[in-house]
């Protein structure tokens, strides 16, 4: 699958390398627009929480929670998703 844009916004990186556990805001997609289409769909969308459940070995597939739902999504297309991870100021954090 190649990407359609490079990543113009600082700070975020591909959702596939988000710690487990960890959650962060999908910001922009890397991909051609039926794949994001489909991605919205199933509710990946800009501004949405997104966190990250399961990596299955191998460059398996990256399990996903967003919207209440958990979504296995290819190791590769989580790559071309790009999200920001909380300020440690918003996370409530000192």
């Amino acid at each position: 699958m190649q990407a359609t844009a490079t990543s113009a916004i600082s700070g975020s990186l591909p959702l596939g390398d988000l710690p487990l556990g960890s959650k962060g805001m999908i910001v922009e997609f890397l991909l051609p627009a039926s794949a994001q289409e489909y991605l919205m769909r199933l509710g990946f969308v800009p501004g949405a929480e997104v966190e990250v459940l399961l990596k299955l070995p191998f460059r398996g597939p990256v399990i996903c929670r967003t919207q209440g739902t958990d979504t296995a999504i290819r190791r590769e297309v989580a790559e071309r998703i790009r999200v920001q991870m909380p300020d440690a100021e918003d996370a409530g954090h000192p």
